[in-house]
């Protein structure tokens, strides 16, 4: 938990600053009804400005990713990264790519392609289930200062409907917010 928090706190503070610092890209496994998806599309997304679901580009389905390049967090949310080792291959590799460097093509639809400069994160989450656990990354020791890895807890937590969820994210985020 203190690492993840660490990772969060210098992540929202560079944000809030305006100036992004790089960071690792952070994996999240566990059983389904955790909270993985509720943490990383509403809590991280709001207290970043928000967040873009990049499977489709990391996982070389297009390369097309304006929408990618307008916010700070970029999600993957139980997907497989192909039916084979070069595609789990290219998918390593380009969240390799996209830890270390700071300047990617963007690319909008019906026009040219250009440079700019990006230094948000990635959170990828996904169910514990071997299927689902396909898509971490190759870990060669190349790749192993880019990654943060963490299971979600056993405990076992009864969500409040959707609408007293909101309410109390709208109430509490801010306190949050505030303590990071």
């Amino acid at each position: 938990l203190e690492y993840f928090l660490a990772w969060l706190q210098r992540f929202y503070r560079s944000a809030m600053a305006g100036k992004l610092l790089q960071g690792q890209a952070v994996f999240i496994a566990g059983d389904p009804g955790r909270g993985k998806t509720l943490l990383t599309n509403r809590i991280i997304s709001l207290l970043v400005g928000g967040h873009a679901d990049a499977a489709r580009f990391l996982l070389g389905e297009t390369n097309f990713n304006r929408e990618l390049f307008e916010v700070g967090l970029w999600t993957i949310d139980d997907c497989t990264p192909g039916d084979n080792a070069a595609d789990h291959k290219k998918f390593s590799s380009l969240i390799k790519k996209c830890v270390a460097n700071t300047n990617f093509e963007f690319h909008a639809k019906f026009r040219d392609s250009c440079m700019v400069q990006w230094a948000g994160r990635i959170i990828v989450t996904g169910n514990l289930d071997a299927e689902s656990l396909r898509i971490l990354p190759d870990v060669d020791t190349s790749i192993l200062d880019k990654l943060l890895l963490f299971k979600a807890g056993q405990r076992v937590t009864h969500f409040p409907d959707r609408y007293e969820l909101e309410a109390t994210i709208k109430a509490e985020l801010p306190h949050f917010a505030a303590w990071l």
